[in-house]
């Protein structure tokens, strides 16, 4: 069909020139070689016999109707870039700035702004518009993706945006309905398997070269498979503990269905059954996991225990070292000439047989002492001053306690001699104001040097053993 006014070719029933814009309701055609009238619908001319072919004159795309004005250079609109941009950003009014209806683009973003049903009528814009603002259809014919297809469906399919891609808006729109229970989620992953065509039954293409992309992801897989295999049988077989091997396993394989479904996205669908023995290794291992950890338990137990012991052994040594630092002795460690720590409570070390001269004078911040089975002799001043002194064990090895060797313990309450003791220097418990009224001095006490008790309130004792016990008492 012919324009009757230009000629130019016509689609068959249209009512206007796209050229020149005649009404082609009325009066007959023009032969597009000579000019000649012809009757409507004639395919031949009358008078010079050329055919009326509308393949002579392209059709040119269609134009909006009269009234609204097709900017200059304004290509035609694609469909599904519409909707998608409705899916994902229509609550904005994207699509419809992309198809030139500028004032319900507004609407939406002010609904956006205050709230409203801003999503839902993009969800109905993606239903009922096929055509943009100019009248134009917007194209639905470029050949699908199936690669991009595959990718929606992987990442976004829980929305149903690989279907409103493809053009199956219904089944989209079920997966929109269903995103929240997971079902969406595994409908898609089945038809990354299973779909290959559009809606309009074309088949979507796929890049070249990525299916050697999708067999490099399935080797990759296949390898992770392995390993994940590889780690209950290492473990079964070694001696180190492993009592949760199927968190290993699990990641391992997981990373390995990941590879899968992406050999299946590239076009493998072998990566399917990569998929399956993935999951069929995680299953075993975790049902092998309490044999493998019970064969196991007694060794890691004895590796835990050997930790422990050796933990204590530093300790102990990492202790005994500290107690050498601070505690001076002399070269054959018969005697201890001095003390350099401030701990409360001070215990003497082992193998120590005198307390040398003022060996912890003045330590204020001593509060107990020890002194351990085998020291015979408290040296002069050993003890003198230190204020804050409350009790010193002594052992039963004792037998001389030098002048002033615990003068001016002003905290020192209680004291028990013990039996084997022989001497007790001069001044050696003076200026004790807190020590008690009484103490009981030993049978073995031999010499009690002059003012052994000073200035404090236990003199009846030794009065008393005067006149009970012979033995040198300087007063």
């Amino acid at each position: 069909m012919n324009c009757i006014k230009c000629g130019a070719a016509l689609n068959d029933g249209a009512k206007f020139c796209n050229v020149c814009g005649a009404p082609q309701d009325a009066g007959p055609s023009k032969c597009v070689k000579c000019g000649a009238e012809l009757n409507a619908g004639a395919r031949f001319c009358d008078a010079c016999g050329s055919p009326q072919v509308a393949t002579q004159v392209q059709s040119p795309p269609p134009q909006a109707p009269a009234g609204i004005p097709v900017p200059p250079g304004l290509p035609p609109r694609k469909l599904v870039k519409y909707r998608m941009l409705a899916l994902f950003l229509g609550s904005l009014g994207v699509h419809d700035f992309y198809a030139g209806y500028t004032v319900r683009g507004v609407c939406k973003l002010v609904l956006f702004l205050i709230g409203g049903l801003y999503g839902i009528l993009a969800l109905v814009d993606i239903f009922t518009v096929t055509a943009d603002a100019y009248g134009r259809p917007m194209e639905d014919t470029v050949p699908k993706n199936l690669l991009t297809y595959r990718l929606l469906a992987l990442f976004l399919g829980f929305t149903g945006a690989h279907n409103f891609y493809s053009g199956h808006l219904g089944l989209g729109l079920a997966k929109l309905l269903l995103c929240w229970s997971g079902i969406s989620t595994l409908w898609s992953l089945v038809e990354i398997c299973v779909v290959k065509k559009d809606a309009n039954g074309n088949p979507m293409e796929m890049p070249p070269n990525v299916k050697k992309v999708g067999m490099i992801f399935f080797i990759l897989s296949l390898v992770l498979v392995v390993g994940a295999l590889a780690i209950p049988v290492v473990c079964w077989f070694s001696s180190g503990p492993f009592p949760f091997v199927e968190e290993p396993v699990g990641f391992v394989a997981g990373i390995a269905i990941l590879f899968c479904i992406a050999a299946m996205i590239c076009g493998r669908r072998i990566g399917l059954a990569g998929i399956l023995l993935a999951v069929a290794v995680t299953v075993c291992t975790i049902l092998l996991r309490h044999d493998i950890a019970e064969y196991h338990d007694v060794e890691y137990n004895k590796q835990v225990e050997h930790r422990r012991m050796e933990r204590e052994r530093m300790e102990r040594e990492k202790a005994k070292a500290e107690e050498e630092r601070k505690s001076e002795l002399s070269a054959d460690k018969l005697t201890l000439v001095k003390y350099h720590g401030l701990d409360p409570e001070y215990t003497i070390p082992q193998g120590v047989t005198t307390i040398g001269k003022s060996a912890c004078e003045r330590n204020y911040k001593l509060k107990r002492v020890v002194i351990p089975e085998g020291v015979t002799t408290i040296g002069k001043r050993a003890f003198a001053g230190c204020e804050n002194l409350e009790s010193v064990k002594f052992p039963s090895t004792l037998k001389i306690i030098d002048e002033e060797a615990f003068s001016y313990c002003k905290k020192l309450e209680y004291i028990t001699l013990p039996e084997g003791l022989e001497t007790i220097g001069g001044e050696a418990f003076s200026n004790n104001y807190g020590l008690g009224s009484y103490i009981s001095i030993p049978k073995s006490v031999k010499k009690i040097g002059f003012d052994a008790f000073k200035q404090s309130s236990c003199e009846r004792s030794v009065a008393k053993y005067r006149s009970d016990y012979s033995c040198t008492i300087d007063y």
